[in-house]
């Protein structure tokens, strides 16, 4: 998403970049300034190869040696002889979202203005930023990294109408947890963020190290229910759930028009309801999760198969489903995603919609039993 036309001042652009060097923006697809790129497609297509960081290669920044280094730390950069390719792999990156974003609206075939949308697992709102950029009533973003600073950002430089929740998606209990010290409704959202801030240190990036607290959930967080909105949305998020089916639920149960996954197919069992697991994390010398106890150390590459994942979503009252498939370049085709002119294969990453056909709730949903 090209950043550019809304950062008018240098004193904008010294607040972007704080962002980076603070390690918030390098995932998501994002231009800063003409010589300031992040994202991460260039590690996708190369399968990370070289990469032992989570801020390698990531970032192309030429002319601003403060973001040579992220908290302090020398991070790979992307060069200039690989500077192109990386451009024009993150603007096609950035062209997925675009691409489900304008497929969504069609679906609902409602003015978006009168629309509300939410993401658990928000990242840094990219696919929320394109639906504020379009008109959307609200948006609501909801992650266990702390991108409150940084949606206030959004919010005072782009005019984005995102409402900003930290909080973390309870794998073992299927429900979304918040610190326990506060109450919080999406009324009380920016008390609950000024209160955390006055016990915040000045050199602390977090209101609260959640991660640290997320592990013992009784004592330190509560149960939050996300609110209902028009349209929940989630990407690349249910491959790292070990059983994707109850967070699809919970998305579902809170979702009056339409639901929209991208996620990962387990393409070996087209004709079975299955989920696939990996032997191993992809990627564990990056961020290990094998010492993680049963069955949290399957956090990454878990699969639905499609009939299984259609089935979850009728039974939650999705029963109009759609896949879309985008049209794609060799390298995000190759990557796993879409169709190209020689593509003679599905590939696993899919993006869904579904839309609502009737009330029904899942039995996670409350006073469903």
């Amino acid at each position: 998403m090209d950043l550019r036309k809304y950062i008018k001042t240098d004193s904008d652009l010294q607040e972007a970049i704080k962002f980076i060097t603070d390690g918030t923006l390098f995932y998501q697809p994002f231009i800063i300034h003409d010589n300031i790129v992040v994202g991460e497609a260039r590690n996708f297509i190369k399968q990370y190869s070289d990469v032992n960081s989570i801020y390698d290669y990531n970032l192309y920044a030429k002319g601003f040696p403060e973001l040579e280094k992220i908290n302090g730390i020398k991070r790979n950069l992307i060069t200039d002889e690989e500077k192109d390719f990386f451009i024009k792999i993150n603007k096609e990156y950035d062209y997925l979202y675009d691409y489900f974003i304008d497929e969504i609206i069609k679906e609902v075939n409602e003015p978006v203005e009168n629309l509300t949308f939410a993401e658990i697992g928000s990242n840094t709102g990219i696919a929320l930023l394109k639906l504020c950029e379009k008109g959307a009533k609200e948006c609501y973003a909801y992650d266990w990294t702390n991108y409150k600073p940084l949606y206030n950002w959004y919010r005072k430089t782009l005019g984005a109408n995102i409402n900003f929740l930290q909080c973390g998606w309870d794998n073992l209990y299927h429900r979304i947890l918040v610190s326990n010290n506060v109450a919080v409704t999406l009324q009380s959202i920016e008390i609950f963020s000024r209160k955390i801030l006055k016990k915040e240190k000045p050199h602390q990036s977090h209101y609260y190290d959640f991660a640290r607290i997320f592990s013992k959930r009784d004592k330190h967080l509560k149960t939050y229910d996300i609110p209902e909105v028009d349209v929940m949305l989630n990407t690349v998020f249910t491959n790292h759930q070990f059983d994707p089916m109850q967070f699809i639920a919970y998305c579902c149960d809170r979702s009056r028009k339409a639901v929209f996954f991208w996620l990962l197919l387990d393409k070996s069992n087209p004709d079975d309801h299955t989920l696939w697991f990996p032997e191993s994390s992809p990627h564990e010398n990056i961020i290990p999760s094998e010492n993680r106890k049963f069955p949290l150390n399957y956090n990454n590459n878990v699969r639905i198969s499609e009939k299984l994942l259609k089935n979850t979503l009728e039974q939650c009252g999705f029963e109009n489903i759609k896949k879309i498939v985008p049209d794609v370049s060799e390298d995000f085709y190759n990557w796993g995603i879409g169709k190209s002119n020689n593509a003679k294969t599905e590939k696993s990453w899919a993006l869904i919609i579904g839309t609502r056909t009737n009330d029904k709730k899942s039995a996670f949903y409350k006073n469903s039993f």
